[in-house]
């Protein structure tokens, strides 16, 4: 078990949303299919949100039993064992932003992993936080993909040509419910059913403020707001939500300039 990271909520939210023959464990990263687009080729927007652990106890719960059980062995065999790391309060799974002028696009995950390659009695018991970071860009009819892993090490893809999808507009009419998160004006989805009342459904950017209908290449509605069940040996919520959202502003087109290879 080189590292523990955590399986992307979208995968989970496209498992619930749409009915399909089979769903990815983990999350494979954002590719150019991924990519956010609007129905107004004329709103620029910046979109950011983040996902967070209800419970950081719940959280880092499976992370504590290897590192106690690493200990146990260290002092056993007399070794030195590094101290836990300190987790910090406003620790977030991910932060996702997306940022368009309408006819070019940005989207850029920060994902935090959990390293215990090191785990080990022999190598300190330690337990690293870092973090990985993959970002799209689409310009001009062509995309490209960049990942920074969680050792520094700076990868960049082939440029590829971007294939746009329209937005599936049947899709729209499940969000009716107005909701205000962090100050960012959302529409919602029923919630699922056996969900529990403070299940507040899927929400998306309302689209009388975004000047438009935010969307993946995929056709896809683009998610704001919603609650994940982690159901594994510590069950815990994870939300995800708006901390930032503009729209209407010039946005250069260096911007969106894609790297060389």
């Amino acid at each position: 078990m080189p590292y523990l990271r955590k399986s992307a909520l979208r995968m989970m939210v496209i498992c619930t949303l749409v009915t399909v023959a089979a769903c990815g464990e983990h999350d494979t990263g954002v590719s150019d299919a991924n990519a956010a687009t609007t129905r107004n080729a004329n709103a620029s927007y910046e979109l950011t949100t983040i996902s967070r652990p209800v419970s950081l106890e719940k959280e880092f719960a499976p992370v504590r039993g290897v590192y106690e059980m690493c200990v146990g062995f260290a002092e056993a065999r007399k070794l030195p064992y590094k101290p836990f790391p300190q987790i910090p309060k406003d620790y977030v799974l991910s932060r996702h932003t997306w940022i368009s002028d309408g006819e070019r696009y940005i989207e850029r995950e920060e994902r935090s992993v959990t390293d215990v390659s090191k785990t080990q009695p022999e190598t300190g018991c330690e337990v690293r936080l870092t973090t990985t970071v993959h970002e799209s860009r689409v310009q001009d009819g062509k995309t490209q993909d960049s990942d920074l892993d969680m050792n520094g090490g700076y990868s960049l893809s082939e440029v590829r040509v971007y294939y746009p999808t329209e937005l599936d507009t049947a899709k729209l009419a499940l969000y009716t419910t107005k909701r205000t998160v962090n100050g960012v004006a959302l529409k919602c989805s029923p919630p699922m059913p056996g969900s529990g009342a403070d299940d507040p459904g899927f929400c998306i950017v309302d689209p009388s403020m975004a000047k438009g209908m935010l969307m993946t290449a995929a056709g896809e509605p683009l998610l704001a707001y919603y609650i994940a069940r982690d159901t594994g040996l510590h069950p815990h919520d994870v939300v995800v939500e708006p901390v930032k959202f503009n729209t209407g502003r010039t946005i250069a087109p260096s911007a969106f300039k894609l790297g060389q290879k």
